[in-house]
């Protein structure tokens, strides 16, 4: 649907289910842009604005079954000259083209009422320029003011070899009539279907076999081997069908609609008042019927709503349009603009790589520090003759039997393909297998290399530019049996950590029985407590940046042996850091193979756990209080005068900024903020250890 003048500002929001929308705005002055809407499935791309001295535009590349046709949406404001060049940047692309919309352009050789300067304009061009200016038969114009009919709205055609024809259709009741512009080619489109799984017919194909792993290589055998055969079996057992989101028109609507177009093109044909009546009443009919018809198709959905199941929860989501998918905007770098899939993707995973690299060493950390951390970090261990192996718990079958019960089977698949409710349907064989093939990764202290690709998904943060690859949040999507693994891995990293001690009280993140509620009402009651008594409290929201994605392998796995995590647990660790790679997925395209030497993967199961594990051992402040929800991190402290505050702040934020520049974590001045709570006025910027102005934002709290 190609749209001219839509009167649309950025700040308005225009959206219609199923449909991918492309705006170009008009940002100064009144009315103008244009836009194009496709359903959604339809194979195609954006294709750059081109700067025009008059036409407004929006275009994009659609895939056919006879090759790649572009579209212009255009629009030309009256009284603009319509340039050579101009119409030449529209069809540079020497292939198939069309621009349609408003042009403005007036001539009775597309049979116009009148000829303009801006038709003979074109006219003149077309001609010089191999160009076909097309239009329908019946007028698409109303002039109220004159109460006259013409001909604007045409299509600009070159290189197009498909038989086609324009049509007026009687639709609306604007002062501009659609015109539909029918091509004879197929596109290239993804439907939407339903897959069914039989299970017990897919239990029934799935054969398993026994196992008794013992090297590196049987393992990454085993696993490729079953998991094709999971694969197979759900394909032997799901059925396809394809569905239509298209609801059905009752029958007295489709009536309705048929008297308003009828008295439409009466009305278009004669101008004649009585006409015009008999128009408004079919109008305002339509409305009526389409409002009751829309009413009672909601009070469907509501009564077949259940508190049970999801269905009340997807329409909340729906209804808050959580639910809408769009189609990520162009992305703006350093080479140019990335506007289909597979470059986005690209520019993320060049962006992505660089992010999973090590912050900069800092050059007051001592060099043989940083030499003896990677040394050890680097080094594998191998067992000796009084190494105790009875603290790792045995991988029992009943383990896995309750990791797969528990698993979520709306979680999207990894790289694998394979979705978590197969494996919750495994038969028991299948469990031992998988069960075996657990026990083989702690028996050869690897973590197999077909389990190490991750593909990426960027979620957007809110409030920042969707333009920018910096706005994005990589999500890692893992291979759904390696994620069973982990958690065996998880649950005996945990055990030893709790049972040493070793994670902090003020650690709140990804913890049993532990909130940001719990850590939030913490804290309030501290501030609160103290502001009854009239005591202020002065904070520092500490802002870590990338903080996952930097995380120094080195350093995990130094911290790991300082604190005698058992051998295998070590190594698997070391194995299961080492070797990592991902690539980006967009759409359906996926990005070249790039390579990770930082941090830990956002969507694993251990990750939290290894990021909690490798900030466990942060300075405790000798005068403040801290509090932490994984990377969220806060140091305040309460004195009755605000030199007490702001020296009992600034030493223990110097010591906390040594730690973190021990140990390769960089703190974002920008993002972090101060706090003083009292009841005074709000207090002036302070300037820390960090070299720049922190945001102080006075909060005044009412005693209770």
């Amino acid at each position: 649907m190609l749209i001219s003048e839509t009167f649309l500002k950025p700040s308005k929001t225009f959206r219609i289910q199923n449909y991918q929308i492309y705006r170009t705005d008009r940002t100064t002055g009144r009315g103008g842009g244009t836009a194009i809407l496709i359903k959604q499935g339809i194979t195609h791309e954006e294709i750059e604005t081109e700067s025009l001295q008059s036409i407004e535009n929006t275009g994009i590349r659609i895939k056919t079954r006879n090759g790649d046709l572009i579209c212009y949406a255009v629009y030309n404001p009256p009284g603009t000259t319509i340039t050579d060049v101009d119409i030449k940047k529209l069809f540079r692309h020497n292939i198939a083209t069309i621009a349609a919309g408003d042009l403005n352009a007036k001539h009775r050789a597309w049979n116009s009422r009148v000829t303009n300067a801006a038709g003979k304009q074109l006219l003149e061009i077309a001609n010089e320029n191999d160009l076909i200016i097309a239009a329908p038969s019946e007028h698409t114009h109303l002039c109220t003011g004159t109460n006259t009919t013409d001909l604007l709205d045409i299509a600009v055609i070159q290189n197009v070899r498909w038989a086609y024809r324009l049509e007026t259709i009687m639709d609306l009741s604007s002062d501009h009539l659609p015109v539909i512009l029918e091509l004879e080619t197929g596109v290239e489109e993804k439907r939407r279907t339903i897959m069914k799984t039989n299970w017990l017919r897919y239990k029934e194909r799935l054969r398993a076999k026994k196992r008794d792993i013992q090297n590196t290589e049987q393992l990454e055998e085993a696993i490729e081997d079953i998991e094709n055969r999971i694969k197979n079996a759900v394909e032997e057992a799901t059925t396809t069908t394809e569905v239509t989101s298209r609801e059905p028109i009752p029958k007295n609507l489709k009536i309705l609609l048929i008297q308003k177009r009828s008295a439409l093109r009466k009305y278009r044909r004669t101008l004649h008042p009585e006409d015009k009546k008999i128009l408004n009443k079919r109008t305002q009919e339509v409305k009526e019927q389409l409002r009751e018809h829309r009413t009672k198709e909601w009070d469907k959905k509501l009564e077949s709503l259940e508190s049970e199941n999801t269905s009340l929860w997807q329409m909340a989501q729906q209804v808050m349009g959580k639910k809408t998918r769009r189609r990520m905007p162009r992305i703006v770098h350093t080479g140019g603009v990335a506007l289909t899939d597979a470059d986005k993707a690209e520019v993320f995973a060049t962006h992505l790589e660089s992010q999973f690299t090590n912050n900069p060493e800092n050059q007051d950390v001592d060099v043989n520090f940083n030499m003896n951390v990677n040394r050890i970090g680097t080094r594998i261990e191998t067992p000796n003759e009084n190494e105790e192996d009875d603290e790792i718990e045995e991988i029992s079958e009943s383990e896995i039997q309750d990791i797969l019960k528990n698993l979520k089977t709306r979680k999207a698949p990894g790289p694998d393909g394979i979705k978590n409710q197969a494996l919750k349907y495994l038969p028991e064989e299948a469990i031992q297998e998988i069960t075996e093939i657990a026990r083989g990764v702690f028996r050869t202290e690897q973590f197999p290399k077909i389990w190490k690709e991750a593909v990426t998904i960027m979620l957007h943060k809110y409030g920042k530019p969707t333009n920018e690859a910096n706005s994005y949040r990589p999500i890692s999507l893992l291979p759904a049996l390696s994620k069973v693994i982990e958690r065996t891995l998880y649950k005996r990293l945990k055990s030893f950590a709790d049972s040493r001690n070793i994670l902090p009280d003020h650690q709140f993140g990804f913890r049993t029985e532990h909130s940001t509620i719990y850590q939030l009402a913490r804290m309030t009651e501290d501030i609160k407590d103290k502001l009854n008594i009239s005591i202020p409290t002065g904070a520092i929201f500490l802002d870590i940046e990338k903080a996952f994605d930097k995380v120094w392998h080195h350093g995990l796995i130094y911290k790991l042996k300082r604190d005698k995590f058992p051998r295998k647990l070590v190594n698997i660790v070391q194995a299961y850091l080492s070797g990592r790679t991902f690539r980006v997925r967009i759409g359906d395209q996926l990005s070249s193979i790039k390579e990770v030497h930082a941090g830990v993967p956002q969507g694993s199961v251990i990750g939290p756990l290894l990021y909690n594990i490798y900030t466990a051992d942060i300075k405790t402040p000798e005068k403040c209080k801290i509090a932490q929800f994984a990377d969220d991190t806060a140091l305040y402290i309460s004195s009755r005068r605000k030199e007490g505050v702001q020296k009992g702040l600034q030493e223990d934020l110097l010591k906390i900024h040594k730690y973190f520049e021990k140990w390769k974590i960089k703190v974002n001045p920008i993002k972090t903020v101060g706090v003083y709570f009292d009841h005074k006025r709000r207090e002036k910027n302070q300037r820390t250890s960090f070299s720049t102005v922190i945001p102080s934002n006075g909060k005044r709290k009412q005693s209770t």
